[in-house]
Parts: C-alpha cells; structure tokens; sequence
C-alpha cells in the first residue's frame, strides 16, 4: 500500500488529505557468504559477501500528479527521491524531457516537438505530457551489496569494506544563465559550454546568451532534460579498521582483561563510477560531497 496526497473539493474546507489511494508490489532476494579463505596458526583472511537484489512497482494509483511534479522531483539533490507514482514503474524514478543534444551554429538545446526537432521551448514545455516524458530508470539502486576482507597476523588486524550500488539513475545539476546573469551564480559546466560550430559533438552545455537574449524557457527545458540525468552505479571503499589486540595472563583479575587500540577511515573514496563528470551519486541534501572521518580510540574489557 502507498499513501499519497489527494486532492479535495473546495467545499470541504481541506484542500488535500493523505489516503490510501495506491498499491505497489516488490520482489528481491538476498545473498551473504561468509568464507574462511585462509587459516592459519598466525594469519587468517575472512571474508565477507553480501549482495541484494530489490525492485518494486506501483500496481495501482487513482491520483496521478501532472507532468511538471515529474520533473521537480529529480531536483532533490539525492538523485530525485521524491515519489513518483505510476502504474508500472517503480515509486522512485527519474523523468525528464527528451534532449537532441546542441544545434550546430548557436549550441542551443534541442528537444522534440511534435517528434520533430526543435528549440521552441514554451511550446515543448506548454505541450508536455507524461507519455512524451523519458522515464531514465529508478532513483534508487536495484542491486547493492559490499565485500568485506578481514586479514588478522597475531595482534594486528586490518579489514577494508567496499560497497557497490548499481541500476539506478540520478538528476545533476548545472549552470543556470539568468543565475549567472543576475546573481552572480556559477557552476564548474561554465567552462565545458558550446563556444563554436563543432563543440555540440563534445558537450551537453548550452552557449552562454547575450543578456538581452536570456531566455527562462531554454534553461528550464536544459535543467529537465535527459541531458543531465547520470547512472548512479559506483563502488566505493567505505571503511578501513586497523587495530592491535593486547590480552596478557597477567591481567587476571585486574580492571582490564582486553585492550583494543583502533584507527578507522569511514568514507575512503570513490573505486569506481559509471557517470564521467566526476560526481559522487552520494550527496547530502544540501548537495555537499558526504565527508571523510578519521577515529582513533580504544576499547577495553572489564
């Protein structure tokens, strides 16, 4: 079941009310293997499998939103993690309109237009449907899982984590014009612009127009296109722990029976990422690269 925002008559003093107006239905599995891959007196290597699988589809929904919730959905800077609700896709997804990449002698966008090519924006954003919509695929990871290595010698013992998500899509931001133009806002895609004839067959990024030329439409159309939806799939190193047992006999009795002295790193970085524009598909809300921490401690039995 999936409650959603419905819409209510005027007459009865409430504008909407949250019920339950939708069904969903999802499958998946599950997969850990723990292994011993080697054992001996002094040395000991384990390892640690998990991988998962996840998918879910919306079977019914009595309300659907218009097209412009679609697209201000994939503004949420986690990849677009706002529900989206149709029959047949999954609860989270990514849509936007369909791009035709730069015109030759101005680096303007493209989209379609009654199937045709066409930088007419108000028309392609004032006749925009749902089914003329490009579905990217689902906001979240479908598969996902980590390997973890635990390697022990005597007192020392050293593990690292990778995590890996895969399957899954995420909406980028870049330069807005009239933000450039009228509040000095700027984004790193400025210097990766349509300058000449021929740079439309290298980027995505719209020329820069004359002030006098600023066009809202145009922008908005290039910042809901498929232009700017990435694959989310990535491997990441997610942790490291180095520590140093120290029991002794002799401590029998004492306050301490074990000592542990410990460094960790959560959120080493990035192994691999399927998008080229060198983005981590992990943000916080506020869009900030999610943070590297280093602990030192100890830990003791009493």
């Amino acid at each position: 079941m999936l409650f959603c925002l419905n819409s209510l008559a005027p007459s009865t003093g409430l504008s909407s009310f949250f019920g339950n107006t939708a069904d969903t239905k999802g499958h998946g599995w599950e997969l850990t293997l723990n292994l011993q891959t080697i054992t001996t007196r002094n040395f000991h290597w384990t390892t640690n499998f998990l991988l998962s699988y996840a998918q879910d589809k919306v079977t019914k929904y009595d309300v659907p939103f218009n097209t412009i919730y679609y697209l201000s959905a994939n503004a949420d800077a986690n990849g677009g993690a706002s529900i989206t609700p149709t029959v047949g896709k999954p609860i989270f997804s990514i849509y936007s309109y369909r791009s035709a990449g730069l015109t030759h002698t101005t680096g303007d966008p493209q989209g379609y237009l009654n199937g045709k090519l066409s930088t007419d924006y108000a028309s392609i954003i004032g006749t925009a449907t749902f089914d003329s919509l490009h579905f990217n695929g689902s906001a979240r990871p479908t598969t996902f899982g980590s390997f973890r290595n635990t390697f022990s010698y005597k007192s020392f013992s050293l593990s690292f984590n990778i995590l890996y998500k895969l399957n899954y899509y995420f909406h980028r931001t870049s330069i807005t014009y009239p933000s450039l133009y009228q509040a000095w806002i700027g984004h790193k895609d400025f210097t990766k612009r349509w300058q000449q004839p021929g740079d439309e067959t290298k980027t995505k990024v719209p020329s820069m127009p004359s002030l006098a030329n600023l066009n809202g439409n145009r922008d908005n159309f290039y910042e809901n296109s498929d232009a700017l939806v990435d694959k989310g799939d990535h491997i990441r190193l997610q942790d490291i722990t180095l520590s140093y047992d120290l029991d002794n006999p002799a401590w029998a009795g004492r306050a301490f029976s074990h000592i542990s002295v410990y460094c960790y790193i959560n959120n080493v970085g990035i192994l691999w990422k399927a998008n080229h524009d060198g983005l981590d598909p992990d943000l916080f809300a506020s869009g900030l690269p999610l943070p590297r921490t280093i602990a030192l401690g100890i830990k003791t039995n009493f």
